[in-house]
């Protein structure tokens, strides 16, 4: 029962929030409740002053002679009213014959007397409009019939209903609350609305729509409100849906600096999720990603991770999916040197047997992952208007096949003593460059961690330790296994020199 309070007493602070909200929007004049009161009791005012005006302009004209029909009128008849008219019409014959050419004029100053009667009758047409705005502040006292409402509902154990009546002004809050009434307002809700008190679930959907509603206005509120409300709930399905949500509102705010350092405790959080949400989260991570730094580690890794999902895609996935995996892709092209793992996942196979441009795309990855220059130069004359169209620079990209076809050449090239040796030429005719400048080209492959190299002028070779392996083969694992058997009998021996010396050492 304790508890039960103590949920009210939260409710009526979300209530005195409303109301002190909706008092601000009464004072302000702007507002549209404001504007039909003003018009409609200024034409009160106004009534009576015209109806003046009207009793005022003929006196002002014929006050002298309204006056000798008055007096005759309280004695006598309307027909002795006549002849003071013609005695007028005598006396100033010009004025009154302009004033009867128009017979409806000369009538309506008569009917005036008359509407001074109804004058004394039009209060009580005007009582009726007096009872208008009673009524229309009745609508105004909105705050109490929004607490007597939601006090019913609660007593009637009816929380969703009493929840949505209040949320009705989140707008208001948004418009006219300061940080700590807007904070406070949508926590108390998220509180309310939780899976703790068993409130409908589709009272999260609509406290995620209010808060992404604007992400212009007060945006690190709003974020900071998604992030409060994914710490409530404990199930898959709704921190699904709140993570979706922050993700897409990120990118629609550019607050990617925000999620940067978060992105690794993400791959935790989701790695028991169903597949379909681990992929829609990864989608969402890799944009906000290559809104970034797209030339992470991390972004290939995830990357890897989205295309891991599709196990075995059908014609309908890949068209729903092709797309993304396009653009992923061509991203890895512009961004890394390692390539030959994107080869293995089934759903970047499947764009080989799809139009342009995803055939075309596949087949730009495997000449970065596995080819040459050869390969680019001649894909570029099938396809003129490829890189140009999906934003790709033809200079970059040749210069990069330019440093790849280096280290391609690196690991077949003869080996003397463990250190592989390329000549100058085939440099030059593999490269497509100047002899010139073939030194140069080394130092870049260098400076790029693709190759460990010496350059040997006397001799004009390039002896390279170390290279770089765009494609990982069985022949790579039979080298990698010899070297390691080379790497442990290298151990053992020093481990052996070690333990004799110690043998030794109390002799002395």
């Amino acid at each position: 029962m304790s508890s039960y309070i103590n949920i009210i007493e939260e409710l009526d602070q979300v209530l005195e929030l409303a109301k002190y909200v909706e008092t601000l929007q009464k004072k302000d004049p702007q507002q549209q409740k404001n504007v039909p009161q003003q018009q409609k009791t200024e034409p009160q005012k106004t009534e009576p002053q015209k109806i003046e005006t009207q009793k005022t302009e003929p006196p002002k004209t014929e006050s002298q002679k309204t006056e000798p029909p008055k007096t005759e009128s309280q004695k006598t008849e309307p027909p002795k009213t006549e002849p003071p008219k013609t005695e007028s019409q005598k006396t100033e014959p010009p004025k009154t014959e302009s004033q009867k050419t128009e017979p409806p004029k000369t009538e309506s100053q008569k009917t005036e007397p008359p509407k001074t009667e109804t004058q004394k009758t039009e209060p009580s047409k005007t009582e009726p409009q007096k009872t208008e705005p009673q009524k229309k502040k009745k609508k105004a006292k909105k705050p109490r019939s929004l607490v007597e409402d939601c006090k019913k509902l609660l007593a009637e154990k009816k929380w969703p209903q009493a929840l949505k009546k209040i949320f009705e002004h989140q707008k208001i809050v948004w418009n006219k609350g300061e940080t700590k009434d807007i904070l406070g307002f949508f926590c108390m809700w998220a509180t309310l609305s939780s899976d703790k008190v068993g409130v409908s679930p589709d009272l999260l959907k609509e406290t995620i729509r209010a808060i992404t509603d604007n992400p212009k206005q007060h945006t690190s509120i709003r974020l900071t409100l998604l992030n409060y409300i994914y710490n409530l709930h404990a199930d898959q399905e709704s921190r699904f849906s709140i993570l979706q949500a922050i993700l897409k509102f990120i990118l629609k705010t550019n607050e990617t600096d925000s999620i940067v350092d978060e992105i690794e405790s993400i791959e935790d959080r989701i790695k028991n999720w169903p597949l379909e949400h681990q992929r829609e989260i990864l989608k969402s991570v890799c944009l906000v990603l290559e809104k970034t730094d797209g030339t992470t580690e991390t972004y290939r890794k995830l990357i890897s991770k989205y295309f891991g999902t599709f196990e075995k895609p059908n014609s309908q996935d890949l068209h729903v999916v092709k797309d993304d995996v396009k653009r992923m892709i061509l991203n890895c092209v512009k961004s890394f040197y390692q390539l030959d793992n994107l080869l293995n996942y089934p759903v970047v196979l499947g764009l080989k047997d799809l139009p342009s441009p995803y055939a075309q795309t596949f087949e730009l990855l495997d000449i970065f992952a596995t080819k040459r220059v050869d390969a680019f130069i001649s894909f570029n004359t099938r396809y003129p208007d490829f890189l140009s169209s999906e934003g790709l620079n033809h200079q970059d990209l040749m210069k990069k096949i330019q440093l790849l076809t280096l280290v391609s050449l690196a690991s077949v090239s003869s080996t003397v003593n463990n250190v592989q040796q390329i000549s100058y030429s085939d440099i030059v005719n593999s490269l497509k460059i100047d002899e010139s400048t073939v030194e140069i080209w080394v130092i870049n492959a260098i400076s790029e961690s693709l190759i460990d190299a010496k350059i040997d002028q006397k001799n004009r070779v390039v002896l390279v330790q170390r290279s770089l392996h765009r494609a990982f083969t069985p022949q790579h694992w039979v080298s990698m296994k010899s070297k390691l058997s080379q790497w442990r009998k290298n151990l053992q021996t020093v481990i052996q020199v070690i333990e004799k010396a110690k043998e030794e050492k109390p002799k002395s």
